[in-house]
Parts: structure tokens; C-alpha cells; sequence
């Protein structure tokens, strides 16, 4: 065996192994930040609809303390959203 096939067998071999081994080590190092991303994403968007909600709920507070205070009817200041949500 000359010096070239034995360079070219370490390398083969080192290929061989050396892929997968730094395909795993890649994986387990960018799972957590991955995971970590996906959650900051996905909670973001529930954020919103949780903001939504809330809005929502302002607004019928606002209606009912309008109503309260002689500003006009219940039905009236009440968003018309809010209104067929409780209708059904």
C-alpha cells in the first residue's frame, strides 16, 4: 500500500463516518433552538388572539357603562360582533 492509497482510504473512511456523526451532532445542538423558535412563534400568534379578546371584551364593558349612564340603548352601543356572539 503506497502513501497515496493510504491517504485516500483515511479519508474515504473519515467521510464515511465523519458525516453522519456531524449530522447528528447538528441535529441535537440546533434542536433546542429550533423548538425554542417555533414556540416564540406559535405564542406571538395566540398572543394576538388573546389581545383580540380582550379588545372584545373592553368594548362590551364600554357598551354596557354607556348604556348604564343613559348614552342610548343596550342594543345599540354594543358591537355588532359581540352582539350575534351572545345571540348564540
Amino acid at each position: 500500500m503506497t502513501i497515496t492509497e493510504a491517504v485516500v482510504a483515511v479519508l474515504v473512511v473519515s467521510i464515511c463516518v465523519g458525516m453522519p456523526v456531524m449530522g447528528l451532532t447538528l441535529r441535537f445542538a440546533l434542536k433546542p433552538v429550533l423548538d425554542a423558535w417555533l414556540a416564540a412563534r406559535n405564542g406571538r400568534t395566540s398572543e394576538t388572539a388573546e389581545v383580540e379578546a380582550l379588545r372584545t371584551r373592553v368594548a362590551a364593558l364600554e357598551a354596557v357603562w354607556e348604556h348604564r349612564l343613559g348614552a342610548g340603548t343596550l342594543d345599540s352601543a354594543i358591537p355588532p360582533a359581540l352582539r350575534e356572539r351572545t345571540r348564540s
